[in-house]
């Protein structure tokens, strides 16, 4: 049997040329992210409601904002983080995109315009639980029921009930924002 020499034992162990990182800076980069998660879900459902969008454009801009975040290479990251792959995608999914949308609702609302009004007449009402849904001439905004429901906790003025008029002002990025509701 032949004996080998420990210089070729060496050179043939495929791990003995990598490089291992003995100081993982992500810990802390972690918890930030699982911070900005939360922080940016709070303000996006807190914003939501004041912005004329549904619940599915809410879903499609999330999934733009996700793609739009794997553009931004790995290696941007990993000149100062030890980032993993799988630390790479949770980071766009829970942290990058939140942030983003966030982002574009608060600047969204920071440079609106002047306030704008449509009136409707309303033909009939339903009363449930929580909410009023009303059903409005010509079938107005008859697949956006946010618009035409008054909640316990929206911003609303009540003068009568035969007329509703939504107070709408565009922002920044066209998104419309929802600023009071008056019954009349």
């Amino acid at each position: 049997m032949r004996k080998r020499s420990r210089k070729n034992i060496e050179r043939r162990t495929p791990h003995s040329k990598i490089k291992v990182d003995d100081s993982d800076n992500m810990e802390s980069f972690n918890i930030l992210m699982v911070f900005a998660f939360f922080l940016a879900t709070f303000y996006i459902f807190q914003s939501f409601i004041d912005i004329d969008i549904s619940l599915l454009q809410l879903l499609q801009l999330y999934c733009l904002f996700v793609g739009l975040s794997f553009f931004i290479s790995i290696k941007w990251y990993r000149n100062k983080f030890t980032m993993s792959f799988y630390e790479y995608i949770l980071f766009n999914f829970l942290a990058f995109a939140p942030l983003a949308i966030s982002a574009l609702f608060f600047i969204n609302e920071v440079g609106k315009g002047k306030e704008y009004v449509e009136t409707y007449v309303v033909e009939s009402f339903i009363h449930s639980e929580y909410n009023t849904i009303y059903t409005l001439k010509d079938k107005a905004y008859e697949e956006d029921e946010y618009l035409r429901s008054i909640g316990q906790y929206d911003n609303i003025e009540i003068k009568g009930n035969s007329k509703l008029s939504i107070y709408f002002s565009d922002g920044l990025f066209g998104l419309r924002i929802i600023e009071k509701k008056v019954l009349h």
